[in-house]
């Protein structure tokens, strides 16, 4: 299996060199089907796994600890099962001779694909924040650059009409710039 190095090395030298795949070939020593896939993929292939890894143990109980777990989704956070709560009713209830560690590998899996993430894409005023360390040059609307001598502010601010425009606040000088006003 080759490596990125050698990925990187082989395209560099068809790419930039101009070499053919002929000659990489023998001044690397790979085969031309090698080179051929590696000029056609940017990177190397990622590993994947052509069936799911059986879990023998865990898959005679899967559908109890899972209906356990969709039953915790009404429950209050501290009335939850943990996974070792989880392992020890399957212990004394189902006779599991699996170990602790198998049932918290199969929750924390489930756990992970069960969770969606939703961020943000507006904000009111104060609600957001930015700051950007001393010396950062900003670019403003007016086309000039201006070059910080202290921390920079920038937060979201809500303008006429609704429109999101930002505001640069430079800590040093307490000048505020809006793209809303003329250049100063």
């Amino acid at each position: 299996m080759l490596s990125v190095d050698h990925y990187e090395l082989i395209r560099r030298k068809h790419l930039i060199e101009g070499l053919s795949i002929r000659a990489i070939c023998r001044e690397l020593g790979h085969s031309r089907k090698t080179i051929r896939k590696v000029l056609a993929h940017g990177t190397p292939p990622g590993y994947q796994r052509c069936q799911p890894v059986a879990s023998p143990v865990m898959d005679k109980v899967a559908r109890i600890v899972d209906a356990w777990l969709e039953q915790d989704r009404q429950r209050p956070p501290k009335q939850r099962h943990t996974a070792q709560r989880i392992y020890e009713r399957l212990r004394d209830e189902h006779e599991f001779t699996g170990s602790a560690c198998t049932v918290r590998r199969y929750v924390s899996k489930l756990k992970a694909t069960g969770q969606e993430v939703f961020m943000p894409l507006q904000f009111n005023p104060g609600e957001e924040a930015q700051v950007d360390p001393p010396g950062v040059a900003h670019r403003l609307d007016c086309g000039q650059w201006h070059r910080a001598q202290g921390p920079v502010l920038l937060h979201a601010a809500v303008l006429f009409e609704g429109v999101i425009g930002h505001r640069l606040r430079a800590g040093g000088y307490g000048v505020v710039f809006r793209w809303a006003y003329p250049c100063l």
